[in-house]
C-alpha cells in the first residue's frame, strides 16, 4: 500500500477508551494512508492510551501498515492544546485532525488531498459529514446538504452570519496555513474550529469543499450545566472577533454586532429553552449568565432586553412565565425572544 508522505494525522485522546480504537483503525486503513499518525494523550485518567497502543500494534502486525505512529503526552490542557502540540512536531505538509470518536471513510484523505493539486492558494479542504450517535448508528446523512448550508464560504459576512459547520475531523489543512494563522486557540473549548477557520480566511487562504460525506461525526447529548468551560469559550470567541474584526462605520459594516451577536443569542435561547424543558435549571442559569455577558458587550441594552435577561437569570420563574405566556392569546403576549419556548427542541449539535 502506498502512503502519502505529505500527511500527518493527529488525534487527541482523553478518556476515549470506548471509541478510539475504531477511530484509529479508520485512519490506518485509508486508501492513501498518512505518513504518520500522532496520538496525543491529553492527561487521560483511564487506560485509553494503553488500549490505543495495543490496537496500533495489532493493526500494524496484522495488516502490515507502514504509517509511523507516535505518542505524545501532556497534562490535561484540552483538545486545542493537544492538536497544537502535535502540529508543532508534525513532519507532514498537510495536517489531518480527527477526534477520538469520529470515523473517516476509507478514501477520506485521498479525496481531500487531491483538491490541493495545482492550488497553492488553498489552505484547507473539507467535506460534508454524516452524524452518528454514541452507538455508531446513523442520525443524519450529509448534514451540510440536509441543512441546506451554502459552502464553500467566499465572503466575510457569509463566514460570520452562522456557525461554519466545518469540522476539523472532516478537514485537511496545509501545515503552513495552519502555522501562519496561529493554530487552535487553547483558551477555547467550543468554537475553536470556527475561530481557526475565520483566521485562516482573514489571512488570505482559500478553501475547497467536497460535497461527499467523508467523515462520520459522533454526537453526544450533554446537559448545559456540564458545559461551564464551553460557555466561557463562547464569550471568549466573541471577544476574539470583536478584537480581530473591527467595525467599519464608513462602510456601514458592523460585523460582530450585526452578524455574530444575534446568532449566538439565538443559539443560547434555544439551548436555554431546552434546559427549561428538561428541568436543568442550573444549566439554564449558566446560559442566562452567558447571555448577559454577551449582551453587555453591545450597550446600550433596551429595557425589554434587560427585563428578559432578569427573568432568564431566574429560570424557575421564567419557566412559570413561559407556561402562562404560551397559553395567552397572541394579541396579548408581550414581545420576547422568539427562541424562548417550552416547546423549543434546541440546537441540533449543541453549538
Amino acid at each position: 500500500m502506498t502512503h502519502s508522505v505529505a500527511i500527518t494525522a493527529i488525534m487527541p485522546i482523553y478518556n476515549g477508551r470506548r471509541h478510539c480504537v475504531e477511530s484509529i483503525a479508520s485512519v490506518l486503513s485509508q486508501s492513501v494512508p498518512p505518513a504518520e499518525l500522532i496520538l496525543v494523550d491529553d492527561g487521560s485518567t483511564d487506560d485509553s492510551v494503553q488500549v490505543a497502543a495495543a490496537a496500533v500494534a495489532e493493526l500494524q502486525a496484522r495488516d502490515g501498515i507502514s504509517t509511523t505512529v507516535r505518542f505524545l503526552e501532556q497534562s490535561n490542557a484540552g483538545q486545542s492544546a493537544a492538536r497544537n502540540a502535535a502540529a508543532a512536531v508534525a513532519e507532514g505538509e498537510f495536517l489531518a485532525f480527527i477526534d477520538q470518536d469520529d470515523l473517516w471513510a476509507p478514501h477520506h484523505l485521498e479525496v481531500l488531498a487531491a483538491q490541493f493539486a495545482g492550488h497553492p492558494e488553498v489552505g484547507w479542504v473539507y467535506s460534508d459529514f454524516d452524524e452518528i450517535d454514541g452507538d455508531g448508528m446513523l442520525v443524519t446523512q450529509r448534514f451540510i446538504a440536509h441543512a441546506e448550508l451554502q459552502h464553500p464560504k467566499r465572503a466575510l459576512d457569509e463566514i460570520l452570519e452562522g456557525d461554519l459547520m466545518i469540522l476539523p475531523s472532516a478537514s485537511l489543512l496545509r501545515a503552513t496555513a495552519f502555522a501562519e494563522s496561529g493554530g487552535f486557540d487553547p483558551a477555547l473549548c467550543g468554537y475553536e474550529d470556527d475561530d481557526l477557520f475565520i483566521r485562516m480566511f482573514r489571512h488570505g487562504w482559500s478553501s475547497a469543499f467536497v460535497p461527499e460525506a467523508l467523515t462520520r461525526f459522533r454526537i453526544h447529548g450533554t446537559s448545559a450545566s456540564a458545559s461551564v468551560r464551553f460557555q466561557r469559550s463562547r464569550v471568549l470567541f466573541l471577544d476574539n472577533l470583536i478584537a480581530s474584526v473591527p467595525d467599519s462605520p464608513r462602510m456601514n459594516r458592523y460585523w460582530v454586532r450585526t452578524l455574530v451577536q444575534s446568532r449566538l443569542m439565538q443559539s443560547m435561547m434555544a439551548e436555554y429553552s431546552t434546559a427549561l424543558v428538561v428541568h436543568d435549571l442550573e444549566g439554564a442559569a449558566l446560559l442566562a449568565d452567558t447571555a448577559t455577558q454577551i449582551s453587555a458587550r453591545f450597550q446600550p441594552s433596551s429595557p425589554q432586553r434587560r427585563a428578559q435577561l432578569w427573568l432568564m437569570r431566574r429560570p424557575a420563574v421564567m419557566r412559570q412565565f413561559l407556561a402562562v405566556y404560551e397559553r395567552m392569546p397572541s394579541v396579548l403576549r408581550p414581545r420576547i425572544n422568539k427562541g424562548l419556548s417550552l416547546r423549543n427542541p434546541g440546537d441540533r449539535l449543541g453549538r
